[in-house]
């Protein structure tokens, strides 16, 4: 019986994770540009998580467009 590990919901087991985790280190190494792609699609991440809670906002500034037309 081998351990298994999950990694990003991908069941590994301790071969796979540690081939896994010498591929991370090697690209680190090679390639920097990569992680600054990375890093440009968390932010757009973090934009979308960041534009859902200000709706309610919106629907204030609606409702004090209304009260205006009055």
């Amino acid at each position: 019986f081998q351990r298994t590990y999950t990694q990003d919901g991908v069941c590994l087991t301790e071969s796979g994770l540690c081939q896994l985790q010498s591929l991370c280190v090697q690209t680190a190494r090679r390639r920097r540009p990569k992680p600054k792609l990375k890093l440009k699609i968390i932010n757009q991440n973090s934009v979308a998580v960041l534009q859902t809670p200000p709706d309610p906002q919106a629907e204030l500034f609606r409702d004090g467009d209304m009260d205006d037309s009055r």
